[in-house]
This record gives structure tokens, C-alpha cells and sequence, in this order.
């Protein structure tokens, strides 16, 4: 690769000469003093500017180079203060200094942003001798720099200290008054620009402290202060007055519009002679990445493309092919996170043309995406060239940048902090987050070949422990511990069938006084403690710097390994209770974030402003210390109290889940003893490799439950068919949704042909059928006899439970004689033989098999002999039927079931867009979704405070078991597009009743209510009904809605008014999460599309459930016996079908 050097030539004292030359190597700068033009520098800055918005790093950091030599040997003075020489400069006052300080910036800046700290820091230390020779404002300047720098390198005390140096003196700096107009916007740009600095440094130290939700809002500060310097700079220039403002914000959501229009490229380009426009337009594009990746670790991926559009837009107006490049790869990276492998071909050729003429790091980026892809469509020799070529390209640009970097002295006490002289500082790599990222995915191609693996680990562990590089290596580390365990479990005559068997949690057998031992090899104990130890710190780590990723894949991860810990012999009830906090964690996750992020927008605060620093004096506790809202008793002529309550409540659940996440806490009781003792909590999770089920069950007072549930496990292979895979049958469902709304759409087409609509019905039939097929499959394969861990909590004579496990326990005993002995020292445990008591006589007899191969395995993980090859399954199935049809008609008589008994479904990503409802087990009991338990508990605080406000008493812990809406407090909203005209005349009838002044509903009917009519209704009724297309979004926008303090219940009867979008590896998204975070208690809505006659039947009988007529709404008081809740009532309404 050739480098253009750059050589000053002694000239007369008129100003020097910039002669180049391309060759393989750089000619230094003469060291001479000459007598200089200021102009010059100023040019220099300039072009230094353009390279970096080439991609010519190497020739931009000879530029920079020359800029120091140019400042440090000038023999005059700089006196025009009104143009900053670099990148991220504010604009200086005359000083002879000034042009090398910034130079000193600008240079520091690029070796931060090429992941090179401590040659960064090193240059800062260098330059501090010339910073008590220059104007505050370039001192502020410099200081937020190297604040930024120490921040990045861990070092947070000099960090924060230096910011509150710059802070203190920036409030000390006054601009002298009677400026003219042009001065007066320059010293506005000036202050804006600081100010910009200023909130990007408080983000890099916050993420340093890993406060990611205080860095966010910093980052968005950052973001209007660039839009604002960007409008000041506008009146500087004549002839763009006329036109509108492109990069004007006046929400996030509305943040930089379409940037591609032709008046946009013009307005967006403004030329000014010292590069103002181009610094302006690099920090604004900056900080758009910088949001865009903050979103992209939070798991807001829609946030994060939002970001990452408008800073791709901005490049392309800027002409910028690094820019672009850079915003390309950051899109293609969200988009595989989304799993659209196959869309991010057209980037890659999108990227091909801009990197003709560009070798630097974005094009070794593209490179790894690539690759990335490739090992995504399991093309691992593909991948794995690329990996090394984006490895060959990093490796040649530090090559070129190593030769044309200048040796730094260090000198003086200042030298300490970097190296010493007996232990001089490495060189640091290039791009150590990128490289970490390179090196991590090619050490898990080259898992099987253990020096490999050494060398790809050795050149990990030698990479700066920066943020990014050390999540890397934790995450590879656990990975790679949890594969060698496995296939060390593949070595063992027992372990090796782990993956095919069913495992409980707790394991299900009691011994009495008898310790159970371990029944494998103590290395494969020490490799599962191992792995443990490394998805704990893995964890650890993703939790406290908010990457959802690794936080997620960890949390599943440890899951698994607790259900291999106890089936080898290790571990006990306290692994029940971590491994449901495991898999609660791993679910809503960015739900959780976003909530954090939302509740300061519920209850916005008036500041002095975006120009006011934050500072890190006297900060705020991030605990509130207790619960505020638990007051007493309100009335309901107290509503003054009211919005003090409220907010009371939200800033303790912001508290709550600010807090580090404590797991397997024993001081204190889990947050399911909070629960009314009818409410039962399932949790669903797939587990990370999708070929099997984590199912728990929570209920308060009671030991938890969980099964892992390999879809092809024991039993289920002799027929010789395939597993129901979960790639099948989300394919199979996706198809039947398919077909279903192609035929909705022809429905209006059918007209009066007889033969037509019989047709129609035919299909209609024919798709429903296909629907409860694939039902009857979704449990029967996937959770088989293991379905009755989420059966409702009943009360039974002991006696009669006793006598069932004797006889279910004999059934065994006489299958295994050569063990009777140990057989009959085992017991069942009551929560599992609760589960087994639960499986209906008349289940299929691959269901009774479940249970036997389960029930043989327990026994195996004790330590007993099974001979499976001499055991009659058959017969085994007959004897077990026997006793359940014994027990069956013993039981009715006593078993005594719970009042009023609830489950509460907590589904992860990849499950959640499945109906679980409607299996036939749970099919017509009460049923809703929630995020995760601590959701739950935020609604069941919620419904205090709400009875508080009505002057209801507050029952103890554990029986607030619903919230009370009062019916009268209703607004609807009925065919606002006007085109849903029969379910209009359906209901016109009643909701004119309902009208009336006893009553007291009002709504909008064929008619589109106003965005703050909606916003209204939610915020002050009780209960909003719709009856529309979508969910209401069109009226509501899901950002405004999720920022009211309190929401109404509502009921969404529009198609796929529910419906949760599948996002990859990132959590669903859909309008349901947004009611959830403004406060909803409860909400209705539909999974999928529905005809308006199948929905209007069903709600109509939702309604009649709920006994919604004038009379009894009319009459409704506080409290009513008897009452039926929303959700009984939906699940009774499920067999409604039209007539």
C-alpha cells in the first residue's frame, strides 16, 4: 500500500510549501522552525477533516502529524479566534498555542476511535504542559477529551475530576457583550458545541460506570444540542434562510427526517471556509451511532434502525463513503440479528461500491458481517476465510499506522499513569473490539482442535480489557466450557443419554436419611462447575453493562447447566429457585429497559435546559428507600393526592429494577409468596439450541417445579417419525395464519353464489380443523404427559395421595426385581406425584410412556441398575393406566379445587407468538400473559394504589388477587374508519343504552376520534373498548401512550390487535408491551387476524359474561360478590362460534 508523505520545504518568509510524494514509506517533517501563515493551519485542519470522511486514516494521521509540527514551530501567533482546527474542537480565542493543543485533540481523537487508548492518553499527557498557555475555553475543550479518554480506559476518578474541572471552569467563561449579530450566533455555536462535548463525555463516563439508562439520556441531550448548533449555523449562511431545518428534533420519534431529497443535500453541505459544517455534521452523525448502539445492547432493535437510517442518510448527504460504510455495517449487523441472513446480500454489494478505494476499518467490518452471515447459513469453510481475511486487513492497516506514527515523549511525574520506565506500556492493538469480536467467532469454527483454540484464547486474553473485548472473551470462554462438557458427556455410558431424557427440577425421588451420590466422573462435575463459574461472570457482566445478547443466552445457559447438575448428583431445591430466576431473567429483558427509560418521561421535570452540564456532585441515590406509595387510605375527594401516588409508585419500580438483580437470595422470600395462593405462574423458555423446553411452575408457599423437555426424547423415536421440531411448527403455524387471512380477504368477493360460499365454509372448516391438529401436536409432542405440571392447585386427603404413590411406586418395583431393594427405599415426591395424579386415564399411551422413561430415569440418576431391554413397556403402560382410572374415581369425591384458580403465562421470544391458551389442557380456563413475575407484582401494587384512590381498604400481602375497574367509567370507540358498518349496527342498540346518564358511557362511533381524545380516555377511564381495525394504533402512537402514568383497561377487538412481531434475536415487539408500560391492568386483544363476525360474537359474549348491560353497570358499586373477571370471562367466551 503506498502513502502519500508530506514534506515542509524551507520557503521565503511569505508561507510554506506542501510538497507530496507516494511511496512505500513516510519522510518525517522537518524539525526547523520557519515562519508560518496561520492560514495554513487552518487549511490543514481542513483537509485532515475530508480524509477522515474519506476513510484515509493513515494520510489523515500524517495530517495531524503535521499540524502538531505546523502549531509547535510556528513563530506567530494565531489571530483568528473564531475557527477550531479540528474535529470535535470548540472555537478558540488568539493564542500561539491554540492550533497545537488542538491538533493534540484531534490526533488523540482518532487513535480513541481506532480502539487505541493509551497512545491516546499518552498524547494527552504530552500536551498538558502547553494547556496552561491557552484561553479557558480551550482548556474545557482539551479536559473533556482526555475525560472521555480516562473514562474509556477505566481510570473513572481522574475521569470524573477532569469533568468537573471542565464544568467549573466552562461556567466561569463569558463572552465579551456588544458582539455583533454574527458574533452573537458564533458565540451560540460555541456554547452548543461545549455543551455537545460536554454531554457526550458524561455518557462515556456513566457507561463506564455501567449507569447505560443516565448514558442514554446524556447521548440524547448530545444529539438536540448538534441539531441546535446545526440551526444556529444556518443563519450564518445567507442562502439557506429560506429553508426548513433538516435535522431539526422535536421528539426522538421525529428526529432527523428524510436527509436524501435534493434541497436536503443542499441545505446539509453548507460550505464555510473552516470546516464548521463538516465538524458539526461529524459529531452530529457520531452521536446517532452512538444511540444507535446504546439501543442495540439494550435490545431495542427497531430504536436502534431508527438511528442508524438517519445517520445513514446524513452520510450520504455529506458525501462520506466512510460514513456510509459504517452505517451500512451497523444496519447489516441489526439485521442478522433479526436472522434476515439472506436480506443483507444487497448491503454487502452496496458496500463493494464504497470500498473500491477504502481498506481501513470499515472494510475489514464488512468483512466479519460476511463472514458472520456465511457461518449463519453453516458455510463455516466460507466463513472461516473471510474471518481470517478481516483478521489479514487489520493486521496491514497497523502495519501502515505503526510506520508513520511519531515517537511521543513522556516525561516528568505525568508519566506514571501510562507506563513506568522499568515496565514501559505495550503497543496497543488496533481495533481491539473488532478484533475480539473476529477472533471469538473463529475460535468456535476451530472448537474441535484444541491448539487452536489455545492460540485463538492467548490472542484474546493479550487484547485491552476494555467493555467490549472482555464481553467478547466471557462469552466465547462459556460457550466453549459448556461444548466441552457436553462432549465429555457424550464420553459417559450414562450422561451421553442426557439429551434425550426428561430432567425435574427438584429431581422428583427422595431418599430419606440416605445421601444421594454422585453418579458421574469427578472431571465431569469440575467441567459443569467450570462452565457455571463462566456463564455466572458472563452474566454478571452482560447485566451490568445492559448487553441483552449475552445476558440472555447466559441466563438459558445456566438454566440448562443447573438440570445437568442435579442429574448428575449435585444440587437441590435452591437450584429450583435459581434456575427459575435463570429463565424469568432471560425473558423481557428490553421490556425492562425500556421501562426504566420511559418512566422519567411519565413525569418530565423542568430543567434550565440542554445548555446545563449534569454533573456528578451531590447525585441522587439510586434507591428511594421503601415504598412511598404505601399510604394509608384515599378517598376519592383526595384526588390531589392522586398524581403524587402515582408517581410514588413508578419512581419505586423504577427503583426496583435499577437495582442489581440478587439470584438465589435465601434472606429473604421469593416473589412468589406475594401471590394470591389461586394464582399459579407457568414459565416457558426454548432452550438455546431449540431442541427442548424449560417448564416451571411457581405458586406462593410451595416448592417450585421444573421439567426439561427434549422434543425428541425417550419413547418418542420407535415409530420411526420425526420430532415436531420447533422450526416445523412455526412454519405450520405461520402457513394456517397464511391461508386463514388470504381467505378472510376473499370472503367480501363471495357475493351471492351458493356454491361459492360453501366453498368458502369449506375452507373455513377445513383451516380450523388444521388449527386444533396442530393444537393436539403443539402439546402432545412437545409437552406430552409433562402438560400436568400446569394443572390447578386442588386439596386432597393425604391419605388418598399416599395411597397412589404406594401403588404407582409398585408398578416399578415389579418391573425392576434385581433393585427392589433400592427401589423401594426411593419415594416420590408430592409435587411430582401431584403432576403424574393429574394425566387423565384416557391419555394417549405415548403419554403414560413419557412417564415411565421419565420415572426410569430417575431411578438410573440414584444410582439403580435398569435393565431397559428387559422391561415391558407395554405392560408397565397398562398397570399405570390401571391405577389412574383407580385414582380417578376415587378422588372426585374428595379432591376439594381451589376458588377461583388463574395461570399466569411467561412466555420467551421464540415461544410467545404461539396460542398456549388454546391447548387442549388449558383450553377454556383462565389464562393471561405477562412479561415476567416482577411485571405481575408491579400490576398487583398498581391495583393498591388504584383502590387507594377510591377509598377502599387494602387487603393483606397475597389476596389482592384483581383490579377493580369501575364499569361506569367507559369509553368506546366503535368503526372509527367507517367501513366495519354490521359490527356498528351489532352493537349501536347497546352501547345506547349504555350512554345514558345512569350509566354514563361515551365514545366515538363510525367516526376517527382524535389522538388526544384516545390519549384522554386511557388516562381517566377506567375501561376502553374498541372495536376497529389494528389496535387503536392509528389514532394513539405507541411512544405517547407508553408515557401516560396510569391506563384504563382496555379490550382491543381489531385484527391482530395482539399480535407480538417476530424480531430474531431481539424480543417481539408489538402495541401490547405499550399498554403494559403505561399501567394497564389488564388487556384483551387478538393474536392474530379474526373476521369481523367470528369477533363481534366473541365479544359480545365477553360482555354478556362480564354482565356489561345498564342495569347492572347502572347499580355497580366498589365491590360485588360473585363478580366474574375479564379473564374467566374471555376463557369461558374461547367455544363461542358464529352462527
Amino acid at each position: 500500500m503506498n502513502i502519500l508523505s508530506i514534506e515542509v520545504v524551507d520557503t521565503p518568509p511569505r508561507m510554506a510549501q506542501i510538497k507530496m510524494s507516494a511511496h512505500s514509506k513516510p519522510t518525517p517533517p522537518q524539525s526547523a522552525p520557519v515562519e508560518l501563515d496561520p492560514a495554513l493551519g487552518k487549511l490543514i485542519g481542513v483537509v485532515s477533516q475530508l480524509l477522515g470522511l474519506l476513510g484515509d486514516i493513515p494520510l489523515r494521521i500524517q495530517f495531524l502529524n503535521l499540524m502538531q509540527k505546523t502549531a509547535q514551530f510556528a513563530s506567530q501567533p494565531s489571530t483568528d479566534g473564531n475557527f477550531a482546527l479540528c474535529l470535535k474542537g470548540i472555537i478558540p480565542g488568539p493564542d500561539k498555542h491554540i492550533e497545537f493543543i488542538y491538533a493534540t485533540i484531534a490526533a488523540a481523537a482518532e487513535y480513541l476511535e481506532l480502539g487505541k487508548v493509551r497512545r491516546a492518553l499518552t498524547i494527552y499527557e504530552t500536551a498538558l504542559p502547553a494547556l496552561e498557555k491557552v484561553s479557558e475555553d480551550v482548556k474545557v475543550n482539551f479536559m473533556l477529551n482526555h475525560s472521555e479518554a480516562l473514562a474509556i480506559r477505566g481510570k473513572l476518578v481522574k475521569s470524573v475530576q477532569l469533568y468537573e474541572e471542565a464544568r467549573e471552569l466552562a461556567d466561569s467563561i463569558v463572552y465579551p457583550p456588544g458582539q455583533s449579530m454574527i458574533g452573537r450566533i458564533q458565540a451560540k455555536i460555541r456554547s452548543l458545541e461545549m455543551s455537545a462535548c460536554a454531554a457526550k463525555t458524561f455518557s462515556v463516563i456513566q457507561t463506564a460506570r455501567n449507569d447505560t439508562h443516565r448514558s442514554l439520556a446524556s447521548l440524547k441531550r448530545c444529539l438536540r444540542l448538534w441539531n441546535k448548533a446545526y440551526d444556529a449555523l444556518t443563519h450564518l449562511l445567507p442562502n439557506q434562510s429560506g429553508e426548513s431545518n433538516p435535522l431539526d428534533m422535536a421528539s426522538l420519534a421525529a428526529a432527523l427526517p428524510a436527509l436524501d431529497s435534493e434541497e436536503m443535500r443542499k441545505t446539509q453541505n453548507p460550505p464555510t471556509p473552516d470546516g464548521l459544517h463538516l465538524r458539526i455534521a461529524d459529531g452530529l452523525v457520531n452521536c446517532l451511532f452512538d444511540i444507535a448502539e446504546v439501543y442495540l445492547h439494550l435490545g431495542s432493535g427497531r430504536d436502534s434502525e431508527y438511528f442508524l437510517q438517519r445517520a445513514r442518510e446524513l452520510a450520504q448527504s455529506l458525501s462520506s463513503p466512510v460514513l456510509v460504510i459504517r452505517a451500512l455495517a451497523k444496519l447489516t449487523e441489526l439485521q442478522l440479528y433479526r436472522g434476515h441472513v439472506q436480506e443483507v446480500v444487497a448491503n454487502f454489494e452496496l458496500a463493494e461500491n464504497y470500498l473500491k478505494d477504502i481498506s481501513g476499518l470499515e472494510a475489514a467490518d464488512i468483512t466479519r458481517l460476511h463472514a458472520r452471515q456465511k457461518q449463519l447459513l453453516v458455510e463455516d469453510v466460507d466463513a472461516n476465510a473471510l474471518y481470517e481475511k478481516a483478521l489479514t486487513m487489520v493486521s496491514e492497516l497497523d502495519v501502515n499506522l505503526s510506520s508513520i506514527e511519531r515517537p511521543i515523549p513522556v516525561s516528568g511525574p505525568r508519566r506514571s499513569s501510562i507506563g513506568s520506565p522499568g515496565n514501559p506500556p505495550k503497543p496497543d492493538a488496533l481495533a481491539p473490539v473488532l478484533l475480539a469480536k473476529v477472533l471469538a467467532q473463529k475460535l468456535w469454527l476451530q472448537r474441535d482442535k484444541p491448539e487452536d483454540v489455545a492460540a485463538f484464547m492467548d490472542r484474546l486474553s493479550v487484547l485491552p480489557q476494555l467493555k467490549g473485548t472482555k464481553a467478547e472473551q466471557l462469552a466465547i470462554a462459556a460457550k466453549l466450557a459448556l461444548y466441552n462438557t457436553c462432549t465429555q458427556f457424550g464420553a459417559d455410558l450414562f450422561l451421553s443419554s442426557l439429551s434425550e431424557s426428561t430432567i425435574s427440577i427438584p429431581l422428583g425421588l427422595s431418599s430419606g436419611d440416605v445421601r444421594r451420590k454422585s453418579i458421574t466422573a469427578k472431571k465431569n462435575i469440575e467441567l459443569l462447575l467450570d462452565a457455571e463459574t463462566r456463564f455466572w461472570e458472563t452474566f454478571q457482566h452482560a447485566q451490568a453493562t445492559s448487553h441483552v445478547f449475552n445476558a440472555r443466552n447466559a441466563a438459558t445457559s445456566l438454566a440448562l447447566i443447573k438440570f445437568f447438575q442435579v442429574a448428575s448428583g449435585i444440587g437441590g431445591m435452591e437450584d429450583a429457585r435459581l434456575a427459575i430466576e435463570f429463565m424469568d431473567a432471560s425473558t423481557a429483558m428490553t421490556l425492562k429497559n425500556e421501562l426504566l427509560e420511559i418512566i422519567d418521561l411519565k413525569f418530565p421535570e423542568i430543567r434550565n435546559g440542554d445548555l446545563q452540564w449534569d454533573t456528578f456532585v451531590d447525585e441522587p441515590s439510586t434507591t428511594t428507600g421503601g415504598q412511598k406509595y404505601q399510604k394509608s387510605s384515599y378517598s376519592d375527594e383526595e384526588e390531589n393526592d392522586y398524581p403524587d401516588l402515582l408517581k410514588s409508585y413508578w419512581r419505586c419500580v423504577e427503583a426496583r429494577y435499577s437495582a442489581d438483580p440478587t439470584f438465589g437470595d435465601t434472606s429473604s422470600p421469593p416473589l412468589v409468596d406475594t401471590l394470591p395462593k389461586n394464582w399459579t405462574v407457568i414459565n416457558i423458555t426454548l432452550t438455546e439450541d431449540k431442541t427442548a423446553l424449560f417448564v416451571s411452575r411457581q405458586r406462593a408457599s410451595e416448592d417450585p417445579l421444573l421439567f426439561c423437555v427434549p422434543f425428541d426424547r425417550h419413547g418418542r423415536k420407535e415409530d420411526g417419525e420425526e420430532p415436531f421440531s420447533f422450526n416445523q411448527a412455526i412454519q405450520e403455524f405461520a402457513d394456517i395464519l397464511s391461508e386463514s387471512d388470504s381467505s378472510a380477504k376473499t370472503a367480501k368477493d363471495i357475493g351471492e353464489d351458493k356454491s361459492a360460499r360453501t366453498a368458502w365454509w369449506a375452507q373455513r372448516m377445513a383451516l380450523d380443523k388444521r388449527m386444533r391438529d396442530f393444537l393436539d401436536n403443539l402439546e402432545f409432542c412437545w409437552l406430552g404427559a409433562f402438560k400436568t405440571i400446569m394443572h390447578d392447585p386442588a386439596a386432597l386427603p393425604s391419605k388418598i395421595l399416599d395411597d397412589f404413590r404406594r401403588r404407582v411406586q409398585n408398578v416399578f418395583i415389579r418391573s425392576l426385581v434385581s433393585a427392589k431393594r433400592q427401589v423401594s427405599a426411593l419415594k416420590l415426591d408430592d409435587s411430582l406425584i401431584r403432576c403424574i395424579a393429574a394425566l387423565s386415564s384416557k391419555c394417549r399411551d405415548e403419554e403414560l410412556e413419557d412417564l415411565i422413561y421419565f420415572t426410569l430415569d430417575l431411578y438410573q440418576f440414584y444410582g439403580v441398575h435398569v435393565p431397559l431391554s428387559e422391561i415391558d413397556i407395554d405392560v408397565l403402560s397398562t398397570e399405570l393406566r390401571t391405577v389412574l382410572e383407580e385414582y380417578s374415581s376415587k378422588s372426585k369425591a374428595c379432591e376439594v379445587p381451589v376458588d377461583d384458580p388463574h395461570i399466569f403465562l411467561v412466555l420467551d421470544k421464540n415461544v410467545q407468538g404461539l396460542p398456549w391458551e388454546s391447548i387442549p389442557f388449558l383450553r377454556g380456563r383462565s389464562i393471561s400473559r405477562i412479561p415476567s413475575i416482577s411485571f405481575l407484582i408491579d400490576r398487583i401494587e398498581m391495583a393498591k394504589v388504584e383502590r387507594r384512590r377510591r377509598g377502599l381498604p387494602v387487603p393483606a400481602p397475597g389476596t389482592v388477587d384483581r383490579a377493580v375497574v369501575d364499569p361506569r367509567k367507559t369509553y368506546y370507540v366503535v368503526n372509527p374508519g367507517g367501513d366495519l358498518v354490521k359490527s356498528q349496527d351489532r352493537f349501536s342498540s347497546w352501547l345506547s343504552n349504555m350512554s345514558n346518564k345512569k350509566v354514563g358511557w361515551n365514545g366515538v362511533t363510525g367516526k376517527a376520534p382524535s389522538g388526544l381524545e384516545v390519549m384522554n380516555a386511557l388516562e381517566h377511564k377506567d375501561l376502553f373498548i374498541y372495536i376497529g381495525h389494528g389496535a387503536c394504533e392509528q389514532y394513539v402512537s405507541s411512544s405517547k401512550l407508553k408515557r401516560l402514568p396510569r391506563c384504563a383497561a382496555a379490550m382491543l377487538w381489531g385484527c391482530s390487535s395482539g399480535f407480538m412481531r417476530d424480531m430474531g434475536d431481539f424480543e417481539r415487539n408489538g402495541i401490547p408491551y405499550s399498554y403494559m408500560l403505561a399501567g394497564c391492568s389488564t388487556l384483551v386483544a387478538c393474536l392474530w387476524d379474526v373476521t369481523d363476525n367470528d369477533l363481534d360474537k366473541f365479544s359480545q359474549s365477553v360482555y354478556d359474561k362480564l354482565r356489561l348491560d345498564s342495569g347492572n353497570v347502572g347499580s355497580w358499586r366498589n365491590e360485588r360478590e360473585g363478580s366474574t373477571s375479564v379473564i374467566t370471562a374471555v376463557a369461558q367466551s374461547r367455544e363461542v362460534r358464529p352462527q
